[in-house]
Formats: C-alpha cells, structure tokens, sequence
C-alpha cells in the first residue's frame, strides 16, 4: 500500500500540481497551525513550556557528578527510555490480550520500576 506516493518524472523547469485529499478538519487544524506558527513569539512561549515540562516531568531522581555525559545520560535519556518504554512497549504484550505468550507480570514491574519517580502521582492512584 502506498500513502502520499507519487512517482514523477520532471523536466527542467517542469512542474506539475497534484491533488491530494485529506480529512477536512485535519486541513483546517493544519491551516491554524500554519498560522498560528507565524508569531514567533507565540513558538517561542510554546517551546519553552515544552522544555519545562519535561524539565518537570524528568526532574524525580538528580545525579550530580563529574561527568556530564553521564550526568546527561542518568539524569534525562535514561528516564525519557523507561519512561517511554513504560507508555509504549508493553501495551503490544499478547498477556493483555488473552494469550499466554508474551509479556508478563515481571516485564511489567521491572518497567514500572523505571519510572516511579517521574511517576509518583500514578503510582499513589493504581496506575491507572
């Protein structure tokens, strides 16, 4: 299957338009975005907030030491990976969907363990 393929053979200074169809509320949102993508400074403000907020959501457990890539590696990408892995991976688990083969109740903990401190409020609520 192909999806926004379309194999063209220019010549120099060519051009040719081509139709594409897409939802229409996907096109006025995308439209919005455009514009609102303008004003820098609203881009600015808007990823500034995204820092923050994985500054705060990453923020649980703080290593200091002499090595900043270790530093870098302890103290964000190592929480970003168990914190995706806990969102992502194991929700294709075969255990979830009735079988046998998959992963399991120990894949599960172990990825939990990953992410308590970035997640102290789902743990204090169950999980869910």
């Amino acid at each position: 299957m192909r999806t926004l393929q379309f194999d063209i053979d220019l010549k120099p200074g060519e051009s040719k338009d081509l139709p594409c169809n897409g939802h229409r509320q996907a096109i006025i949102e995308g439209k919005k975005a455009v514009e609102e993508c303008r004003n820098i400074d609203l881009v600015k403000e808007e990823f500034n907030r995204l820092k923050q907020y994985w500054h705060n959501r990453l923020k649980g457990l703080t290593a200091v030491t002499p090595d900043a890539d270790f530093n870098s590696m302890i103290n964000m990408w190592n929480p970003y990976n168990c914190l995706m892995t806990y969102a992502w991976s194991r929700a294709a688990s075969l255990v979830y969907a009735g079988e046998r083969d998959g992963l399991g109740y120990r894949d599960s903990v172990q990825d939990l363990l990953g992410v308590l401190h970035i997640i102290p409020m789902k743990q204090k609520r169950g999980l869910n």
